[in-house]
C-alpha cells in the first residue's frame, strides 16, 4: 500500500508539488489460539490462565489480544489479558517472566469486542514486535459459574508460532501483571489468545531523511526563483523625440 502525501505552496503564483511515498504492507491477521468446539472447564473457582509460545523466524507483531468467551454469546465479566517475555524457565511452574510494555488490555464484558474462534479480542494500543524467543499471554479472572475456561481448542498454525507443552495457571484473584506460579502439561485449554502478523510491521517505510532535503531544497529554491521573476522590475522604453518649430 502506497500513501502519496502532497505538499503545495504557492508563493507570488508559483507552486510547489513535493510527493512523499510512505509503504506498508497489508495483511490479513493471523489467529494464534482458537477456542471452537470448547467445552466449558471442569474445574470451579476463579483462576488466571494462559499459554506459553515460542516466536521463530522474523519474529511477529501483536496487533491485539483476546479472551476466552464460551459459545460466543459475551462475556459476563471484562478481563485483563497481558503479554509476558519468558526470561527463564519456559514450560514448567514459577517461570521468570516480565511483563511486556504496553501489551494488556481490557476487554469489556458483552459481545462488543469483536469475536473470532470463541475468542473475545481487543486491540494493542500500539501493536508490539516480539523478536524470535519464549513468551506468554495470560486471561485474568476466568471462572466456571462466569466465564470459564474452555476444555479443548486450536493450538497455533499460522507460522512462527509454535506452543509450549506448559498451561500455566493459578486459582487465585490476583490482577494482572502477577503471573501464574502452577499449571500442569494439559495443553487442551483453551484461555487466552492473540492476533499478529508476520514479521515486523510496526514500522512504516518513509524516504530517508537526505532525499527529504533534497525535495525541500529543490522546492525552496524554485519558491526563489518565481519570487524573484515575479519582483524584478520592467526597464524603461526610451522614446525619441521629435523638435518641432
Amino acid at each position: 500500500m502506497t500513501l502519496a502525501k502532497l505538499v503545495k505552496n504557492s508563493v507570488g503564483g508559483g507552486a510547489i508539488l513535493i510527493s512523499l511515498a510512505v509503504t506498508g504492507n497489508a495483511q490479513a491477521a493471523i489467529l494464534s489460539y482458537g477456542g471452537a468446539g470448547a467445552t466449558q472447564g471442569f474445574n470451579p473457582g476463579t483462576l488466571n490462565i494462559g499459554r506459553q509460545f515460542t516466536v521463530t523466524g522474523s519474529g511477529i507483531t501483536v496487533i491485539d489480544l483476546g479472551v476466552f468467551d464460551l459459545g460466543g454469546n459475551g462475556l459476563v465479566d471484562s478481563h485483563d489479558v497481558t503479554l509476558f517475555k519468558i526470561n527463564s524457565g519456559a514450560g514448567a511452574a514459577n517461570a521468570n517472566v516480565s511483563a511486556i510494555n504496553g501489551g494488556s488490555v481490557n476487554i469489556a464484558s458483552g459481545t462488543g469486542a469483536s469475536l473470532e474462534s470463541s475468542f473475545r479480542f481487543k486491540s494493542l494500543t500500539n501493536a508490539i514486535y516480539l523478536a524470535p524467543g519464549d513468551y506468554s499471554v495470560i486471561a485474568y479472572g476466568l471462572n466456571k459459574s462466569r466465564d470459564a475456561y474452555g476444555e479443548g481448542g486450536q493450538l497455533p498454525a499460522g507460522g512462527n508460532v509454535s506452543n509450549i507443552g506448559f498451561t500455566p495457571f493459578e486459582f487465585v484473584t490476583a490482577s494482572s501483571p502477577a503471573y501464574p506460579s502452577a499449571g500442569d502439561t494439559n495443553t487442551a485449554l483453551s484461555s487466552a489468545s492473540f492476533r499478529y502478523n508476520l514479521g515486523n510491521t510496526t514500522s512504516t517505510s518513509v524516504p530517508e531523511p537526505s532525499s527529504i532535503l533534497s525535495l525541500l531544497t529543490l522546492g525552496t529554491l524554485g519558491a526563489a526563483s518565481t519570487l524573484k521573476r515575479k519582483l524584478k522590475p520592467s526597464k524603461p522604453t526610451e522614446k525619441e523625440t521629435t523638435k518641432v518649430g
